[in-house]
């Protein structure tokens, strides 16, 4: 299940997962300083947060347990060494450049771009699924948030205001 591979790659799977719940829970709790409207986005996010990294947890711990121990390296190993890597960088950088894109063009620009690279660049979906899956994503969270939810917050960032 893990993108990583081997013994160690399972390891570094399962410590981004376990990153991930720590976020997510610590966003869970800190949601109750906030009004009720505001607590109930920063929830939903958290729970949602919560049940697919404790997944991909249980989910690596098991590929840890179920792969040898690492042996003498091989050639194919060690890129597939440095393509975890890569790819650990790749998560590292899109978390970073989450919180410039939410803070400077706001809530809705941010999920359409968070989909379209994570789609894009990380899942490696053709162009087409890529923006199809991001359009409705954005239409999805606006008609959740705005009118079912009907929570104001700004929707924009400082760049667009």
């Amino acid at each position: 299940m893990g993108f990583a591979a081997g013994r160690r790659g399972a390891l570094l799977d399962a410590a981004v997962a376990a990153a991930g719940l720590l976020y997510a829970s610590l966003l869970a709790v800190l949601s109750f300083g906030y009004t009720v409207e505001a607590r109930v986005f920063a929830l939903v996010a958290a729970a949602a947060g919560i049940v697919t990294a404790v997944v991909y947890l249980v989910a690596s711990v098991r590929e840890y347990r179920a792969t040898a121990p690492d042996a003498p390296q091989t050639e194919r190993e060690g890129a597939e060494r440095r393509g975890v890597w890569r790819r650990l960088l790749f998560v590292a950088a899109l978390i970073l450049g989450s919180i410039v894109v939410l803070y400077l063009f706001g809530v809705y620009a941010f999920g359409f771009a968070f989909a379209v690279a994570f789609l894009r660049f990380f899942a490696r979906h053709s162009w087409r699924t890529t923006l199809q899956l991001a359009i409705g994503l954005t239409a999805f969270d606006y008609v959740m948030f705005a009118m079912v939810f009907d929570l104001t917050f700004d929707a924009v960032g400082v760049l667009l205001q």
